[in-house]
């Protein structure tokens, strides 16, 4: 090979190197992970701006799904939600998964049952956010307040 195809093969293979360091670079970020578990935060208190109070204790209650009831506990203390989960289905696992593992999870975190509706499963969503209503109903609040 002559001088002239050698030094155009190291410097496309430079220029290929760069680029993807430089590619390589703008996909990695320094972001905290997302999944952290409500419970782990210091203060579970911390959202208690609903005017009216919860009943301390643990309430549970059904709310319909598309295939069947699903049921949900909420545990309270000291008037503000500190576990809300789904303890109850018969819902299709593979559709339904993403509902009934982000929508408790953003009521318990969030404190408030104005969540989006996970696509594809929405009867599944609509049945987790009818039976917080009823447990918040039970533990003397006001669905409407959250």
């Amino acid at each position: 090979m002559s001088r002239k195809v050698k030094r155009r093969r190291r410097l496309l293979g430079l220029f290929s190197l760069v680029v993807a360091l430089f590619i390589l670079g703008t996909f990695v970020t320094k972001e905290e992970p997302i999944d952290v578990v409500a419970s782990e935060r210091e203060n579970p208190y911390y959202f208690q701006d609903h005017e009216s109070k919860l009943k301390d204790g643990v309430y549970r209650a059904k709310g319909n799904g598309f295939i069947d009831e699903i049921e949900v506990e909420m545990v309270v203390d000291q008037g503000t939600i500190i576990s809300f989960r789904v303890i109850g289905h018969n819902e299709t696992s593979q559709i339904s998964k993403t509902a009934l593992s982000t929508i408790p999870y953003q009521i318990e975190k969030d404190k408030t049952l104005k969540v989006d509706i996970v696509s594809g499963a929405t009867e599944t969503s609509n049945g987790i956010i009818q039976g917080a209503r009823a447990v918040i109903r039970q533990a003397g609040g006001n669905p409407e307040d959250y």
